[in-house]
């Protein structure tokens, strides 16, 4: 059985240009990414993260609150992804802002 791509949005740096989403089986993002896909009314599956960069969490939208501050809300949904049996995940919004969440996302990537 094949499953789905997944798009991922990471609260990084903002994309500049969006993939086509209708393409994805499965949208999802982490914490404050969220808010860049309401923006461009594209509506996640499902968001993750400690949620401490969105004052309001939207009702219609599975949201999963993972609060164990050892990992990063990338690890976190990575992890989430994985044990969903998902493997052909494309990420965006993972480089930029603060060097260190750059390295910190790469570290997490390679690691899947």
């Amino acid at each position: 059985m094949k499953t789905p791509n997944v798009f991922l949005l990471l609260n990084g740096e903002k994309p500049t240009k969006l993939p086509e989403t209708s393409k994805y089986g499965v949208i999802c993002a982490t914490d404050g990414a969220y808010e860049y896909l309401k923006e461009n009314q594209i509506q996640p599956h499902f968001i993750s993260g400690d949620f401490d960069s969105l004052t309001l969490l939207p009702e219609d939208i599975e949201t999963i609150y993972t609060p164990n501050q050892n990992y990063t809300d990338f690890d976190k949904i990575l992890q989430l992804l994985w044990d969903r049996k998902y493997k052909n995940i494309h990420v965006y919004g993972a480089s930029g802002k603060e060097q260190d969440h750059f390295l910190g996302n790469l570290h997490s990537a390679l690691q899947w």
